[in-house]
């Protein structure tokens, strides 16, 4: 019999059978799982919404980072979310975001986070600053330097407790553009270029220092 055996659920922890401790061998890093989704240059009100975590195909390391659809780890990891936050990228190939499709984008969006159909955290993009991307002033024409609040991780807002998530939890995030039907102008903008807009899950990622 095996004076060692491990605890279901725990990558990494292990129980000693005849003392009842336990045995902790993992690795445990502060860091981002993230996705990023594209939002055409087209009328807000005729987009659909767009799925962060839904798919991996054709992205590389720069856009995405999350191991399968729907999942933030392995059946080797532990992920202890802290913080949610968005970024609208400000280039994409050639093409650099201009204020007008950054205010436009940010203001008439609104985002929801699930874990397992659970709604852990919704509300208007403006509510969801990432605490990365540029920071500072140009004199380039008709080019803003600009970023959801400040360029800064203490300006993040944390969960009140860490949310653990594991493989068994299914992600849910998504971005709609509602139609504000109340509204005196319900016409929704039309963005002048194509954006991506990132999701940053920020937290303690926990991996198992053994294949077991």
């Amino acid at each position: 019999m095996n004076a060692v055996r491990p605890v279901p659920g725990k990558p990494g922890y292990f129980i000693d059978v005849a003392t009842g401790q336990e045995i902790v061998l993992t690795d445990a890093r502060e860091t981002d799982r993230y996705d990023t989704v594209e939002v055409a240059a087209s009328a807000l009100s005729g987009i659909s919404a767009r799925k962060f975590f839904n798919s991996k195909e054709n992205k590389d390391d720069l856009d995405a980072n999350f191991p399968s659809a729907g999942r933030l780890v392995t059946g080797s990891e532990r992920f202890y979310l802290e913080s949610l936050g968005l970024s609208i990228q400000g280039a994409q190939s050639d093409a650099t975001l201009n204020a007008q499709d950054f205010k436009e984008i940010l203001f008439h969006g609104y985002f929801v986070f699930k874990l397992n159909r659970y709604e852990l955290e919704s509300g208007p993009m403006e509510k969801f600053p990432c605490g990365y991307g540029p920071y500072g002033a140009t004199t380039e024409t008709s080019t803003s330097l600009l970023s959801i609040g400040v360029p800064s991780r203490a300006a993040v807002p944390k969960f009140l407790e860490q949310q653990i998530i594991t493989e068994d939890h299914n992600v849910d995030a998504q971005i709609t553009f509602p139609a504000r039907g109340w509204l005196t102008t319900t016409t929704l903008p039309t963005p002048s270029a194509v954006t991506t807009i990132r999701l940053y899950c920020h937290g303690i990622l926990e991996s198992a220092a053994t294949n077991n």
